[in-house]
């Protein structure tokens, strides 16, 4: 059964699988939010091989946001975590564009099975 996180304006879905975990967001992640994120990566306790961060149901992101995307891949990376981002709507990807961050999060898949195809 996925375990679930939800807040106003952010809803962290969370699903175990076989190759590790996929984290479902949906709504705002920003400075009133990141911070449950990053409450969620601690709460995992042994870090999964596989991390699909899912971003396609989105809202809004605002520097917070974003900063904490940074520090998620961070973490997959000091952790030994693969981390596979599926894309986000048009509009949260062009602002994700525009500060440059696209080549240092991604690749970013299409969908949650593309990406655990990798």
């Amino acid at each position: 059964m996925p375990a679930s996180s939800e807040s106003d304006r952010l809803r962290i879905d969370v699903d175990h699988v076989a190759a590790g975990a996929i984290v479902r967001l949906a709504g705002e992640l920003d400075a009133a939010t990141a911070d449950q994120l990053e409450g969620l990566l601690a709460g995992l306790g042994t870090p999964p091989r596989l991390l699909v961060l899912d971003l396609h149901r989105l809202a809004f992101v605002d520097s917070m946001g974003l900063n904490q995307l940074f520090r998620v891949r961070e973490w997959a990376r000091t952790h030994d975590v693969d981390l596979r981002l599926v894309r986000a709507p048009v509009h949260v990807q062009r602002l994700i564009a525009l500060a440059a961050m696209d080549g240092s999060l991604g690749p970013f898949y299409a969908d949650v099975d593309a990406a655990l195809d990798g």
